[in-house]
């Protein structure tokens, strides 16, 4: 099934949000799948799987989350972290919730989009609002996460926020994160612990997946880390768990 790639401007917290959106090219109703960049930004690797998913039958939003510093930014190689924090500046957890609700209206005055809960996935700052928009966004039906970055802290660019995991009793959908071992500082041994122990609390489909010998980046065919055994199965596990779950 071939994808047809339509750019979008979605009324968003802070003005106006482009990004891209993917769809079969055909004439019926699709399920709808929200999914957000990384750190870096809405790069080809981004494109590229948004894309992937749509030839297996979804509808792919992929928006510019940091469209409140210019359109469409991509980290450039050898950026200070000045720079590469500048890329975020306007984003908190609270504005991302906003955002997200505003994607999945979006999404369904599209005729093309079908009836029903609407999907969300998300790499490294994705990750962390895909769990945000399982807990606090109204609509959505299930949320994948690739190695989510920040879960147990709050956001240090809103005073007195929660760490996202202490929102776990408020999500409403499916949820499950792939956790690459490698990745030490975001997917530790210990924040693995966390979000198991905290999924565990709740009566809703959850699952903590340890990725072995897989980095930050692991699914994503134009990172360097990209691993061509774990990055397939991770990424067939989420498109079985979205047709299991979105219908």
């Amino acid at each position: 099934m071939s994808a047809i790639k339509e750019p979008v401007a979605i009324t968003a917290s802070n003005g106006l949000m482009g990004g891209a959106l993917f769809r079969p090219d055909d004439d019926a109703a699709h399920p709808a799948v929200i999914m957000i960049h990384g750190a870096p930004g809405l790069d080809a690797g981004t494109f590229q799987m948004a894309e992937d998913l749509a030839d297996e039958g979804f509808v792919v939003l992929a928006p510019d989350m940091f469209y409140r510093t210019g359109a469409m930014r991509v980290m450039q190689p050898g950026w200070s972290i000045e720079q590469r924090n500048g890329l975020q500046e306007g984003m908190t957890s609270s504005a991302d919730i906003v955002d997200v609700g505003h994607m999945v209206r979006y999404l369904h005055q599209q005729p093309y989009v079908a009836d029903g809960g609407v999907g969300i996935t998300g790499f490294c700052m994705g990750g962390r609002i895909s769990y945000l928009a399982a807990a606090r966004t109204e609509g959505i039906g299930a949320a994948v996460m690739y190695y989510p970055t920040g879960l147990v802290y709050p956001d240090l660019r809103e005073p007195g926020s929660q760490a996202p995991l202490d929102f776990v009793d408020e999500i409403a959908c499916p949820i499950i994160g792939f956790f690459p071992t490698l990745d030490t500082k975001h997917c530790s041994p210990e924040i693995r612990g966390q979000v198991t122990s905290a999924f565990e609390t709740i009566d809703i489909p959850t699952e903590v997946i340890p990725v072995e010998g897989a980095a930050h980046g692991f699914i994503d065919p134009a990172s360097r880390a990209y691993h061509a055994v774990e990055g397939p199965k991770a990424w067939d596990r989420m498109v079985s768990f979205f047709r299991e779950h979105l219908g």
